[in-house]
């Protein structure tokens, strides 16, 4: 009985982690966070740094 815990662990935490990354990597908010990240922060130059 404890193999068959350990295993179901084993296996069933990480496809839910999987699971949950792809979820909400395509939601409204995951795309934004994603695309942000591959990004970077929009920092506006100055006139003198032109």
């Amino acid at each position: 009985m404890n193999t068959l815990i350990t295993v179901l662990v084993l296996v069933g935490a990480p496809a839910l982690g999987v699971y949950l990354w792809v979820r909400l990597g395509n939601s409204e908010q995951g795309e934004r966070y994603l695309k942000q990240r591959m990004q970077g922060p929009f920092v506006p130059l100055d006139k003198d740094n032109k």
